[in-house]
């Protein structure tokens, strides 16, 4: 119920932070507010949740791109799917690496408050990956989840643009989409506004979709996360309340 609660609460986080990291350390933030005491060990829960949603966004790009039946560009998507899970596996196992564990103890001992968050980060990521490759059953569950629900998310673009009038093959679409997750990534903007736009207009125009159809379709997959984070505001305040009262009841807080 809490990893839910956390969940919800980072939609509304990304409204008003930058998309994906923002929504993760709002989710560390509050995590360490509320635990305190197992604020590491949570965080890796939160990072975890991240690897798995990368890796299978990696996952259903790779195989949108390999399947899709008719694909301009198909050799640039390839090249950067691959890359990008290229990239993945190699960070990945570099935190897990001696040289993640002295880079950690030099940004603790060098760079004061910030270093010292920036490697409790790397260690957090250090930490997931661990428990991925412990336990490799988990890991396979958490990856169908996170692909059944990125793939819920694209036929909803596929909707979108069939209600926008574009005839773009639902393959076609998840590999746009999946590359339009990719670069959303990056934490510039509020939920990713402005780059998902971006994104999907570069990429449809090969397709035959004028810009303005693109970007209809990305709003529309926009204004669904909006209405999360929305939807997600009462639960923020609700918790903000609680802890309140915590602090009232423990006598650390007015009365």
């Amino acid at each position: 119920l809490n990893c839910l609660r956390y969940r919800w609460a980072a939609s509304a986080i990304n409204l008003f932070a930058p998309a994906s990291i923002g929504a993760d350390l709002g989710r560390m933030a509050l995590v360490a507010v509320e635990h305190s005491e197992e604020r590491l060990e949570r965080s890796v829960v939160i990072v975890l949740d991240r690897l798995v949603g990368m890796l299978s966004i990696a996952i259903v790009g790779l195989v949108a791109v390999l399947a899709a039946p008719t694909l301009a560009h198909r050799g640039i998507y390839l090249v950067v799917v691959t890359g990008f899970m290229g990239l993945l596996i190699a960070v990945t196992l570099l935190a897990r690496s001696r040289l993640a564990a002295v880079v950690i103890d030099f940004l603790d001992a060098r760079w004061g408050r910030i270093g010292s968050a920036a490697g409790q980060l790397l260690g957090a990521w250090a930490a997931a990956t661990r428990r991925l490759a412990d336990r490799p059953g988990v890991l396979a569950v958490a990856l169908l989840l996170s692909i059944v629900l990125h793939s819920i998310s694209i036929a909803l673009v596929f909707v979108a643009a069939k209600a926008y009038g574009a005839d773009v093959p639902m393959l076609t679409l998840a590999v746009v989409t999946a590359i339009s997750w990719l670069v959303t990534l990056i934490p510039i903007g509020f939920g990713g506004l402005g780059l998902r736009e971006i994104s999907f207009a570069v990429q449809l125009a090969p397709q035959g979709v004028t810009p303005e159809i693109a970007t209809g379709i990305a709003l529309f997959q926009f204004a669904v996360g909006l209405a999360m984070g929305i939807l997600g505001l009462p639960l923020l305040a609700s918790m903000r309340r609680a802890r309140r009262q915590e602090r009232i009841d423990t006598g650390t807080g007015d009365s």
